[in-house]
């Protein structure tokens, strides 16, 4: 029974180790350092004292837990450059712990010697390697920290498409694709439109709809775009579409104030929320940002003062928010509109423009990115 056991045990041991490769190589660095600092104290208990002997066995259990979480946050190819990066740190900390072994047995026996000077001497070079192991503890564990928070933030982010290259990725499908008045270049995706249109009459061209489905839960989907204003009907949208029935969407639209007494004497930018549920519509129209006009530009010169644009649309449970920020302004800040809830989100997410109705010039819209991220 004995043997039984201790074969178990073993096994499952060495399965563990298997399974758990960070917490073995803790362990190994566990032991090769704390051998050296026990090699440390041995000579510096005469030398030095007890705070900093505590100091350097402190910021070795600290460089193993450290290496410890780099090995778990640089699993996969993709970090493996990192871990290496983390395991040479390790060595480097490793080599002045030795250094400072070195230096401490000198100054113990210029000090059993009785030679006071190069005794001062070691004693300077040991407190400067003392200050020299705890900076790369302290270094090594501020950038692993980083390193963790960046591997948190992107395990958050679904789908990120940031246009790179020269064709539209086959993730997204385009609803009434018309290829003259759409490219991707330079990082965005470019589209133009001077047609009138409307989502609930599938008459829009070019309407940009994310193949992939949203993610379970709670989400948060944002794009950052500019938007040439040249004909005052624009409409450019974001959010979830399924078909001309069943969407919810951000529509942004403008308005002009006149330059007259008692007019506005501004252009204005409004936000939509805009929920169609078995073709039933509710939105909710709110201003988010307003100009002065007069003598001050062209529309579309004092629009551009705002942009670029982000649109936000976030799931909390059966609540969907919607927000903007306008990063061209003095004090960029998300305004949040009204939620709007559904019971039953269909539809992926969606992006496209159109003219509420025939009028001069078009709209171009430029889009940086677009991201995806889980909560």
């Amino acid at each position: 029974l004995v043997v039984i056991l201790a074969v178990i045990y073993f096994s499952y041991d060495l399965l563990k180790r298997v399974i758990s490769p960070c917490d073995s190589i803790f362990e190994q660095t566990t032991l090769q350092l704390s051998t050296k600092v026990e090699v440390f104290k041995t000579s510096a208990d005469i030398v030095l004292g007890s705070k900093k002997i505590q100091e350097i066995s402190e910021s070795a259990q600290e460089t193993a837990l450290t290496l410890k979480a780099c090995c778990k946050v640089s699993r996969g190819d993709s970090r493996e450059d990192k871990f290496i990066e983390c395991k040479n740190t390790t060595s480097k900390y490793e080599d002045k712990i030795d250094l400072l072994i070195a230096q401490v047995a000198e100054a113990k026996k210029a000090k059993t010697e009785g030679n006071t000077e190069t005794y001062n001497q070691n004693l300077t070079k040991i407190n400067q390697s003392i200050d020299d192991v705890k900076s790369i503890a302290r270094k090594f564990q501020s950038e692993v920290n980083t390193l963790t928070k960046t591997a948190k933030e992107e395990q958050k982010i679904y789908f990120f498409d940031d246009f790179d290259g020269d064709e539209l990725k086959k993730v997204w499908k385009v609803i009434n694709p018309d290829p003259d008045s759409f490219i991707v270049e330079e990082g965005m995706l470019m589209a133009f439109s001077s047609l009138e249109g409307n989502l609930s009459a599938e008459n829009i061209s070019n309407v940009f709809r994310l193949g992939k489905p949203m993610p379970e839960g709670d989400w948060v989907a944002t794009v950052k775009l500019d938007i040439d204003f040249q004909s005052e009907r624009e409409r450019v949208f974001f959010g979830l579409y399924d078909d001309k029935d069943n969407y919810l969407v951000n529509v942004l639209s403008t308005a002009r104030g006149s330059c007259y007494s008692g007019g506005s004497y501004r252009f204005h930018l409004y936000m939509t929320p805009t929920k169609v549920l078995k073709n039933i519509v509710t939105e909710n129209s709110i201003e988010v940002w307003n100009i002065e006009r007069c003598n001050k530009g062209s529309f579309n010169e004092l629009m551009a003062n705002g942009q670029p644009i982000l649109i936000r649309l976030e799931k909390r449970g059966r609540a969907y928010t919607s927000a903007i920020k306008l990063e061209g302004t003095e004090e960029p800040a998300w305004i949040e509109l009204p939620e709007m809830k559904l019971l039953r989100a269909n539809g992926n997410l969606t992006i496209g423009l159109y003219q509420a109705s025939k009028g001069k010039g078009e709209t171009t819209v430029k889009v940086d990115w677009v991201k995806i991220e889980k909560y």
